[in-house]
């Protein structure tokens, strides 16, 4: 009996984690960019903050190390919010997106290296491409902060997050309506590279599960 009520938990257990973070996932994308200026800064700090945690805990392998990562780069976060220095916001926003894309590399292993499609592959799939969205969208803001002017037709003097969140998931699902676009070389090439790493994403996630699935029915 206890070894039966231990594996019910675990089975519980592993789709739960990634069930909270596909929860952050959406409120960061889809809740908080309706919120007023003042309260969507707030709210993003909190909700990407809870985000590196959830991540970190849904890492099966190494979990102690990307809980310590994930310590770091919030803290780091935090600093540069409150010191306002260029260099250490730079700093942050490369350490808190390569702890993201490691994040969803660990994922794809993950997913790979499970031997059936079930619903915890599936939470990993959608978080790994919330999380590589997630990742755009720093780089976008961060650009659009330092270079006033890099994207055309955004909301004037101060750009709502709303304006950034709608520009890069629309551009990584290539849909791209260009109502915003991008003014500068650097945000082009940047836009190129979230559009074509968006469908290599899905083309090689759906290869994988695709697999898989077939490989589980015969």
């Amino acid at each position: 009996m206890t070894i039966v009520s231990e594996k019910v938990r675990n089975h519980i257990q592993k789709p739960f984690g990634q069930g909270v973070l596909l929860l952050l996932c959406v409120i960061y994308v889809f809740v908080i960019p309706l919120f007023s200026p003042s309260v969507a800064y707030i709210a993003s700090l909190s909700t990407l903050s809870l985000i590196f945690y959830s991540s970190a805990l849904s890492v099966e392998i190494g979990r102690g190390k990307f809980l310590i990562f994930a310590s770091a780069t919030i803290l780091t976060e935090l600093a540069s919010q409150l010191l306002n220095w260029d260099f250490l916001l730079f700093i942050t926003r490369v350490t808190s997106n390569v702890f993201l894309v490691v994040i969803v590399y660990k994922f794809i292993l993950q997913i790979a290296n499970q031997r059936e499609v079930n619903l915890k592959s599936i939470l990993e799939v959608m978080n790994g491409y919330f999380l590589l969205g997630i990742v755009y969208l720093t780089l976008v803001i961060f650009i659009a902060q330092i270079m006033p002017g890099a994207y055309k037709h955004m909301s004037a003097d101060l750009p709502l997050l709303s304006d950034y969140v709608y520009f890069t998931f629309i551009t990584l699902t290539t849909v791209g309506y260009g109502d915003i676009t991008p003014a500068l070389p650097i945000t082009k090439i940047l836009s190129v590279i979230i559009a074509v790493s968006g469908q290599f994403y899905v083309a090689v996630i759906i290869a994988i599960i695709v697999g898989k699935f077939g490989a589980q029915n015969r």
